[in-house]
């Protein structure tokens, strides 16, 4: 069963049923960050000083947390991943540019497809079509990230 927790800003978190009672307890607000996403926080006190904290890492004893379907108001156990921080830059929704297709570029009459992990920028080729390219980037997003792979839509 899923539960509401009620934040400021008319937002609320979804949350699994049996982490609800622990949760409640606090008093949790909506913090909008610089991705414009909201998540749902509160502050705690920490070896005598002020923490703010985040519901999804409360609940995952993780601070590298991501969501299964993209919200980050969805806390429920069901949606949420521990992950290394290449993974979460895998999961995080890429800036997708002029060809439409994520990881490609127009390069001349061509279209080049790359990929990045761990801040290494992998060449994946020239190709003579956009859809190509984006379906080569697919091959190797699925290789590199697994299940926390963003994928185009070809």
């Amino acid at each position: 069963m899923t539960r509401r927790i009620e934040l400021t800003r008319g937002k609320f978190a979804l949350v699994s049923n049996d982490k609800f009672s622990n949760l409640i307890q606090y008093n949790w607000f909506a913090q909008r960050a610089r991705d414009g996403k909201f998540y749902a926080a509160t502050t705690m006190i920490v070896d005598g000083s002020p923490k703010r904290v985040y519901m999804h890492s409360c609940i995952t004893g993780c601070e590298l947390t991501t969501w299964i379907n993209g919200d980050s108001l969805d806390n429920r156990t069901i949606n949420l991943l521990e992950c290394t921080r290449s993974e979460l830059s895998a999961s995080k929704k890429s800036l997708i540019g002029l060809s439409g297709y994520r990881g490609v570029t127009a390069w001349g009459k061509k279209y080049k497809a790359s990929i990045k992990k761990d801040r290494i920028l992998h060449y994946l080729g020239l190709y003579e079509t956009a859809v190509e390219a984006a379906r080569v980037y697919n091959k190797a997003a699925k290789e590199l990230f697994g299940r926390f792979a963003r994928l185009n839509h070809v």
